[in-house]
C-alpha cells in the first residue's frame, strides 16, 4: 500500500465503512486490511520505546494466498504480509453425526485464520575474492536480535491490548490467539510468523 502513496490506514477506514453497510463477500478481505493495520500499528510502536529500532517496514499488503517472498530488485527483504487461510468452522453443539444439521439451523460459527508474516533483513556472511568464508559477527547477530525480538514483543502485546479495547472484536466476534513462531533466517531475512483466528458472521446468500 505504501507503494502507492496511500496508507493501510486510509484504506481500512474507507473499506471498513463499506464493509459495515453492506455485509457480503468482502467481509473477510476488510478484515485482512484491519489485521494488517493492526500489525503494522504494533510495530510502529516500537520507536517510541527506542528510537534505535526500526517501525513497521514500509512494503505493506494483503496477499492473495500465501506470500511469496519476492525481493528481486528490492535491497531488502523487509515487509508485512497478510494472508487468510483456511475459512474454518468452529466447534460447537450439536456435535458427532449432527454436525452436518447446523448449517440448516444456521448456528455455525464461521472461523477465519489469518496470518501475518513480518520479515526483516539480518546480517549476513561474506566470502572473499580468495574464497574465505567471514560469518556475522557476534555483535552483529545480537544487534540484529535486538530488533528481531522487540518485534515479536510488540506484536503480542499490542494485539492482545487491540482485542482488550475491542478494537479488533469491533470487526468480529471473536478472536483466538494461535501463536507467533519465528522465522528461520535465510538468505539475509528473518522474521516473525503471526496466526490468529476471528469469528466473523457470514451472511445470507441469494439463492434463485
Amino acid at each position: 500500500m505504501a507503494d502507492t502513496g496511500t496508507t493501510i490506514t486510509e484504506v481500512v477506514a474507507v473499506e471498513l465503512v463499506h464493509a459495515a453497510s453492506l455485509p457480503g463477500p468482502l467481509d473477510a478481505h476488510y478484515l485482512a486490511l484491519a489485521f494488517l493495520d493492526d500489525v503494522a500499528a504494533s510495530l510502529d510502536s516500537i520507536p517510541d520505546y527506542d528510537p534505535t529500532l526500526e517501525g513497521a517496514p514500509e512494503r505493506q499488503f494483503v496477499s492473495p494466498g500465501i506470500s511469496v517472498d519476492d525481493f528481486v530488485g528490492r535491497d531488502c527483504c523487509s515487509q508485512i504480509a497478510v494472508w487468510i487461510t483456511p475459512l474454518t468452522e468452529a466447534g460447537t453443539s450439536p456435535g458427532g453425526l449432527d454436525d452436518g444439521k447446523r448449517a440448516s439451523r444456521f448456528a455455525w460459527i464461521n472461523q477465519v485464520s489469518l496470518t501475518a508474516r513480518v520479515t526483516r533483513c539480518f546480517p549476513t556472511s561474506s566470502v572473499s575474492t580468495a574464497g574465505i568464508y567471514t560469518p556475522p559477527t557476534a555483535d552483529e547477530l545480537t544487534e540484529a536480535a535486538k530488533q528481531h525480538d522487540a518485534d515479536a514483543w510488540a506484536l503480542w502485546n499490542y494485539l492482545h491490548s487491540a482485542v482488550h479495547k475491542e478494537h479488533l472484536l469491533e470487526h468480529c466476534d471473536e478472536v483466538f490467539f494461535d501463536n507467533i513462531t519465528a522465522i528461520v533466517p535465510s538468505g539475509g531475512c528473518g522474521g516473525w510468523v503471526v496466526s490468529v483466528r476471528a469469528a466473523l458472521g457470514g451472511y445470507e446468500a441469494t439463492i434463485v
